[in-house]
């Protein structure tokens, strides 16, 4: 309930009870959510997370801040035709031979595009459990500061690319 009730308050009590439990017990599936294919989903997580005030949650949390999402694109009405006569900026391409007037296609596959994307509840998050900290979405600046901050050797806890 807590990362899909329709009600904002509703949600927002259901952390509030998880949190009056214990966040350890919680914390766990949110931060899996954070590495979820639906951004929504890793906003909620993190804006969850940052109700808690669970701290653990830093690092998963600073490789979130930037997450890439695949989106599926109907070429032309599904179903439909999509004439293409080329020139005029129409988007279309015109085949050899064809003599520049374009070509007919029926139908057409969805195309997938993967775009990255950056997490304002994640930000958030990390905002709130740092005041005064703030390095956008830079996941190396974010990382080296908790490194200094955090640490109290030269410990390497960047992710494996």
């Amino acid at each position: 309930i807590a990362m899909e009730g329709s009600d904002d308050l509703i949600r927002d009590g259901c952390v509030d009870e998880l949190k009056r439990q214990g966040a350890h017990v919680v914390l766990p599936l949110f931060l899996a959510e954070v590495k979820s294919k639906d951004n929504g989903r890793v906003n909620r997580a993190a804006e969850c997370i940052e109700r808690l005030g669970d701290k653990d949650a830093t690092l998963p949390l600073i490789d979130a801040l930037k997450t890439e999402h695949s989106f599926k694109v109907q070429n032309g009405p599904p179903g439909g035709m999509s004439l293409g006569f080329g020139g005029g900026g129409s988007g279309t391409s015109t085949g050899a031979g064809s003599g520049g007037l374009g070509g007919m296609s029926v139908g057409g596959k969805p195309k997938i595009f993967k775009k990255m994307l950056e997490n304002r509840g994640v930000r958030g998050a990390l905002k709130t459990f740092y005041p005064g900290v703030n390095y956008q979405y830079d996941e190396d600046k974010w990382r080296d500061w908790y490194i200094q901050s955090q640490t109290s050797t030269a410990t390497n806890l960047r992710r494996s690319e």
